[in-house]
């Protein structure tokens, strides 16, 4: 039964600028070589560097830069969290290109980190790159997710306290995920999109130790450690490196006895080969759908007065007012739903879709 489903809304809104990987690449396949480290020393241990041409540096930069737009542009992908084939054959030859210029420099490490798909047996690579640049947004970030793929819970609030504290850490991301954790019935599995809606929830989750919720984040499953770490909690992970479409609708049929609830930061893509038994729940699709009619008014009723809808306070940011989009499946569920409407809930619903409406970011 479909109260409200996918093919309603189009494409729902996502988080902006999630990372994406793909196929791991490491030195055994020699295809790609490590930054240049001292083999008869520890990992940090870097061979005597002569100084470097200014030229070096500045081409050292623009690899640097041109590799974070192709990653850029791979977070666009709206099929596949991993980047296409020739996506991330650009990713390797501009870090091939960088490593060649500044064979030494410890950017390339985090480069090669993020080239093979949060593997954490490279994490050393990535903790160097911080000691050198302790405040870069992107190392950090990747700081964090490597937590998040081991399952150190202790670092990855860390982690993410000092993304928050550096202003990385978006205000209106944590709001949204307070009101999807929110969303989410207990001994689900709460499949989110990409990188920062997983943070979110990730930190909303860990502030709550007793929740029985149990986090999927798509963007992470590229991680092989991640992946067995849902393994061992008795969740079936298809072998595909990639994680595509295909590959979300093989996890999901893989795992039957699962209650799933979807996060509509998920694009519609993945969503359409479930959505006639999709059902929405506050800012989740829930399947398989085993609430009958009554109970799926009663609780979206119940989540549309509570929910914040990205008003907690802070300053609105235009680059996540899409996301407010994401709580109108929710109200039109009550609406479709409700035989008569009362004067009381008619209010209540009309001040909803406009507190959806006329929250916008202030100029800049």
């Amino acid at each position: 039964m479909v109260i409200v489903g996918v093919s309603s809304f189009g494409i729902m809104a996502q988080i902006p600028k999630n990372n994406s990987s793909n196929n791991e690449y490491t030195p055994a396949q020699g295809k790609v070589a490590l930054p240049l480290y001292d083999s008869t020393d520890s990992k940090d241990a870097v061979k005597y560097e002569l100084p470097v041409a200014p030229t070096n540096r500045l081409e050292h930069e623009k690899q640097i830069q041109l590799f974070n737009t192709v990653k850029e542009n791979s977070r666009k992908n709206l099929e596949s969290r991993s980047p296409t084939v020739k996506q991330q054959s650009e990713l390797l030859q501009l870090y091939q290109n960088a490593n060649k210029n500044l064979p030494s420099d410890p950017i390339n490490g985090a480069m090669f980190y993020d080239l093979n798909n949060y593997n954490a047996s490279n994490s050393f690579l990535l903790d160097r790159a911080i000691k050198a640049k302790p405040n870069d947004r992107n190392l950090l970030e990747l700081w964090a997710a490597n937590a998040f793929v081991v399952g150190d819970s202790v670092n990855l609030i860390s982690r993410m306290n000092l993304l928050d504290s550096l202003g990385f850490f978006p205000k209106d991301v944590q709001c949204y995920a307070h009101d999807v954790v929110s969303s989410t019935p207990s001994n689900s599995l709460l499949v989110t999109h990409g990188r920062w809606d997983s943070f979110g929830v990730a930190q909303e989750l860990i502030k709550n130790p007793n929740s029985e919720i149990v986090l999927v984040s798509l963007e992470f499953l590229q991680s092989p450690q991640y992946r067995k770490l849902l393994e061992l909690r008795g969740i079936t992970v298809p072998e595909q490196p990639t994680v595509d479409v295909a590959f979300f609708q093989a996890f999901v049929n893989a795992n039957p006895t699962k209650k799933f609830a979807f996060s509509m930061t998920i694009p519609k893509a993945y969503l359409v080969p479930f959505q006639n038994e999709l059902v929405p729940l506050g800012l989740v699709f829930m399947y398989p759908n085993s609430f009958d009619e009554e109970l799926i008014l009663e609780k979206n009723q119940a989540l549309m007065k509570s929910l914040h809808y990205l008003d907690c306070g802070n300053e609105a940011d235009a680059a996540f007012e899409s996301l407010k989009d994401n709580y109108l499946p929710m109200i039109e569920t009550v609406e479709q739903l409700s035989d008569k409407v009362s004067k009381e809930e008619r209010s209540t619903i009309d001040a909803k879709k406009s507190k959806i409406k006329k929250r916008k970011a202030p100029e800049r």
